[in-house]
């Protein structure tokens, strides 16, 4: 009888050992998920937008257009050819990239884990 005294409190000792370690593990999952879908949705836009250009779309309109459709204002665009060089069959490429922080669960830490989401394609010119 003495020996189960002493073990009473042992299963609610280890729930509390366990307990941040597995809140942790998951809290990473989700992280990597949201990131993950952040990268996927940057690098659907350059698709997306490249292969306006190459049919012919104006890169300002391109840009307004992605702007719209993903957070906007923190947007950058880098394209490969300048507008007035692009001829039918060259390529055209375009890299956008999204400054985000690299912790969206704990906002209050973000500023220490800042990260950058880059999606790039390339495509050869249609229309003009």
């Amino acid at each position: 009888m003495p020996r189960l005294k002493l073990q009473k409190g042992q299963t609610t000792v280890e729930f509390a050992l366990i307990l941040p370690i597995f809140f942790t593990i998951m809290f990473l999952i989700i992280q990597f998920g949201m990131l993950f879908f952040c990268w996927f949705s940057v690098t659907q836009a350059a698709r997306e937008g490249v292969r306006s250009a190459a049919v012919g779309v104006s890169y300002g309109a391109v840009e307004g257009n992605l702007r719209r459709g993903i957070q906007g204002d923190r947007l950058q665009f880098t394209w490969d050819t300048a507008e007035g060089a692009l001829a039918v069959g060259e390529p055209v490429g375009l890299r956008v990239t999204l400054p985000t922080t690299g912790i969206v669960i704990f906002p209050e830490f973000s500023s220490y884990f800042p990260a950058t989401i880059s999606g790039y394609a390339v495509m050869r010119v249609e229309n003009l």
